[in-house]
């Protein structure tokens, strides 16, 4: 967490402006995030599906060029007139 709050790993072992072009001021976004309710975190954990806010997954998932945002349940509706 050191390395997110300063900006800067002296050990090299992660890149911590890719996190930090995500999610700004890291000590703010943490502030901010107190306020989640635990099941909210376990839910995420199960899923695998980033937590966070609209914002932030939109930017994500410009920045990965992936969809991260939860889909409709079921089957894929197909596109194409047949």
């Amino acid at each position: 967490m050191h390395a997110h709050l300063s900006g800067e790993d002296e050990h090299g072992i992660i890149q911590p402006e890719k996190l930090l072009s995500l999610t700004g001021d890291w000590k703010n976004y943490l502030k901010e995030s107190k306020g989640l309710q635990i099941d909210e975190f376990e839910q995420h954990e199960r899923t695998g599906r980033p937590l966070g806010t609209e914002k932030f997954l939109e930017k994500a998932e410009r920045i990965l060029q992936r969809e991260l945002k939860k889909k409709k349940p079921g089957p894929k509706v197909d596109s194409v007139d047949n």
